[in-house]
Formats: structure tokens, C-alpha cells, sequence
């Protein structure tokens, strides 16, 4: 009944939700989203395959080991930079317990 009146707070049971929400279901449902943009407009998804099969045919093994780990560098420093983010804020809710307990 506490948290009704704004006594306790449940935003750090919320973030850590919030923060499993954005490490599995995110990523997930942004794929979604662009192979349903994908789907819907074909003539831009014909353009995307013709594209990339030419450039990545072109590319030398080299660049395409270079595109693919930059590729999971950016994924793996977005995933840090969420927790990051979520930690910060947990931390942030204890400090304030701290601070109104004494």
C-alpha cells in the first residue's frame, strides 16, 4: 500500500523489467518491423537483395568479416550501453532509499 502513496517506489523491481524487456524483446521486434516494412513495400525489398548480393559477391572476405564483426561490436556496445543505463538508475532508487531511510 506504501508505493500507492509514493512512500515506496517499485520503479527498481520496473527497471530491471524494463531491462530484460530491452535486451530480448527490443532487438526481436525491431527485426520484426523491418521485414514488415520489407514486406510491404517489395520493389524497395527487391532493391535491398539486388544490392547487397552484388556488393557482398564484390567484397573481398576480408571486408566481410570486418562488416559482420562491426556488426556485432555495434549490437554488443548497444547491449552495455542499456544495462549501463538501467544500473545507473537502479543505483540512483538505492542511493534515494539510503538517503530517506536515515
Amino acid at each position: 500500500m506504501d508505493f500507492l502513496l509514493f512512500k515506496t517506489f517499485i520503479s527498481k523491481y520496473i527497471l530491471i523489467a524494463f531491462y530484460y524487456i530491452g535486451v530480448f524483446v527490443i532487438p526481436f521486434i525491431a527485426w520484426l518491423i523491418a521485414f514488415k516494412i520489407a514486406k510491404r513495400f517489395p520493389f524497395l525489398k527487391e532493391q535491398i537483395k539486388t544490392h547487397q548480393k552484388l556488393i557482398w559477391q564484390n567484397l573481398p572476405t576480408k571486408y566481410k568479416i570486418l562488416i559482420t564483426l562491426c556488426f556485432f561490436i555495434c549490437f554488443i556496445f548497444m547491449q552495455i550501453f542499456w544495462r549501463m543505463m538501467i544500473e545507473f538508475l537502479v543505483a540512483y532508487m538505492q542511493i534515494r532509499d539510503a538517503l530517506v531511510v536515515k
